[in-house]
């Protein structure tokens, strides 16, 4: 038996450009780095209010690839600023969207990823996701610090030597 192809539209916005590609399942047929101009992007006073304009950059990497829309199965934004989660794959619903929404969330970049997958398989019915999310959270709590005195207890000699180092280089910055 053949096993099913999907074609799957994946998005992952950086601050300055919008890394775009065409997957049949795990194959990639297409990409594309679409860099913006800091200018324009310096038009828009949060990140959010950039998601047209890089959708339809979106539109035209598939028109300019003869990828009609219609042939896609599934539209995956890159995870942003939603509430902490494990890693994984996670279908776009209301609640992640009114976190990719909210302020702190329109500060970073990849909170365009699940808004512009939402927005475009809304408009042409198709399911959209979010992958690993920029917020996943998976420490163990005895893992997870609680102050800088922590920190430094537990830090190994390989940490010890890059904080050294790290220090040093800011004194010598202070000299100059």
């Amino acid at each position: 038996m053949k096993e099913k192809v999907y074609k799957i539209l994946a998005i992952n916005p950086g601050s300055t450009s919008t890394k775009l590609s065409v997957f049949e399942n795990k194959k990639e047929i297409m990409q594309e780095v679409i860099r913006h101009d800091k200018n324009l992007i310096n038009k828009f006073n949060i990140i959010t209010e950039q998601k047209d304009m890089r959708k339809e950059y979106i539109y035209k990497f598939l028109k300019n690839n003869k990828c009609e829309i219609t042939t896609i199965d599934a539209v995956v934004g890159r995870g942003g600023m939603i509430k902490p989660i494990e890693s994984g794959t996670y279908e776009i619903n209301e609640s992640m969207i009114k976190d990719l929404n909210n302020s702190k969330a329109s500060l970073h970049a990849s909170s365009l990823g699940g808004l512009i997958a939402s927005e475009i398989g809304k408009e042409h019915g198709i399911p959209s996701f979010i992958v690993d999310p920029v917020v996943v959270d998976e420490l163990e709590p005895y893992s997870r610090p609680v102050s800088y005195t922590h920190l430094r207890a537990h830090e190994t000699p390989e940490h010890l030597v890059c904080r050294l180092l790290l220090e040093k280089k800011k004194k010598k910055k202070k000299k100059k």
